[in-house]
């Protein structure tokens, strides 16, 4: 008997195929590592650029400032500016609200050179009123200390709506 020749699964030009796209594969990927160097390097360049900027605006702003450091008023004022807008005025003005009471006036706060202390002038129908009212202020956890700095009793009794005690306290915040 003859050998036949049957090929069932015929040989086809795959791997040719096959090849093409792997040699195509590795092209791109070359590229692609080319492209990222110079993109890499366009980076670089642009970062070193830009820590000479950096360099260059502290050099001119070291000098800029230089001068105002010179000047202590400049200096001071600044500082008192600052420390302006660091007081939490609502904080402490709606503690202050929350202890007053009718038998009692506050007529005047005056912060003082510290930014949380204040300096309290108002008017009460007597000592003891005066007196509640710091202690209440006491009372309120977010002040750190409340003190007495004076009281007088005076002739604004005849004087419509004014009290006939004028007292003045020293309250520092200690909220944080």
């Amino acid at each position: 008997m003859a050998r036949l020749e049957m090929d069932f699964a015929a040989r086809e030009s795959w791997p040719r195929l096959v090849l093409v796209l792997l040699a195509l594969g590795l092209a791109g990927s070359l590229y692609a590592i080319w492209l990222r160097d110079d993109l890499l390097t366009q980076r670089d360049a642009r970062q070193d650029e830009i820590r000479r900027l950096e360099r260059s605006l502290s050099h001119h702003q070291f000098f800029g400032t230089s001068s105002t450091r010179q000047n202590p008023k400049a200096v001071a004022e600044t500082r008192r500016l600052v420390m302006e807008l660091q007081r939490p005025w609502e904080a402490m003005l709606n503690s202050l609200q929350k202890a007053a009471r009718p038998d009692m006036l506050i007529v005047r706060i005056q912060p003082e050179s510290n930014a949380n202390r204040l300096l309290i002038s108002g008017q009460a129908d007597d000592n003891e009123a005066f007196l509640s009212y710091v202690t209440r202020l006491r009372d309120d956890a977010a002040w750190r200390s409340v003190e007495p700095v004076s009281e007088e009793r005076g002739a604004a009794v005849f004087v419509q709506g004014s009290k006939p005690v004028s007292f003045q306290l020293v309250a520092e915040w200690g909220a944080p």
